[in-house]
């Protein structure tokens, strides 16, 4: 969903949001999550990228449900040298998900290049997709998400069922 100012007003009609996801660009220099609508929100995707990070991160730490935050994978790099920072500025994460795209070359590319990273927070997943949109659609009507996956497995690295510094979900 790309989302522009115009869809601000319908936003804050939906009391209790709980979930958003869109390519916000532009809108971080306009969109206040002060803002009571947003107060009640868990999971943020952010599709797009292009900005500084600590931007992206003081953008979203004045939410204060915020627990789960998928970026889009242009701050990968950045983030598993030093992901300190968007957990002091998040200090409610539970989940910080890099979505890889499975359907372009360049997303499997991205993908071979990353698949077996050693990171220090058992927060950090990676996760793939064919179609982002159906597993979102999936989601929203109930069914197991890449959020469910997610926190299984954050869940099972926190048990030591599995290595904590893996980051990678498997493919299917």
């Amino acid at each position: 969903m790309l989302l522009d100012t115009s869809v601000i007003p319908i936003l804050s009609e939906m009391h209790h949001l709980r979930r958003l996801a869109g390519n916000f660009r532009g809108l971080f220099a306009g969109i206040d999550f002060t803002q009571p609508i947003y107060s009640s929100l868990t999971h943020l995707d952010i599709f797009d990228g292009g900005w500084d990070l600590s931007i992206l991160v003081a953008a979203v730490s004045v939410l204060p449900a915020l627990t789960h935050l998928c970026l889009n994978t242009q701050y990968w790099d950045r983030v598993k040298e030093d992901s300190s920072g968007v957990f002091v500025g998040c200090p409610t994460l539970e989940v910080l998900l890099f979505q890889w795209s499975m359907v372009t070359t360049m997303g499997m590319d991205e993908y071979e290049s990353n698949k077996e990273p050693r990171i220090l927070d058992v927060r950090i997943v990676i996760g793939v997709y064919d179609d982002y949109f159906d597993e979102w659609e999936a989601d929203a009507r109930g069914s197991l998400s890449f959020w469910a996956e997610a926190d299984s497995f954050v869940s099972k690295k926190r048990k030591g069922e599995i290595e904590g510094q893996l980051a990678l979900l498997s493919v299917d």
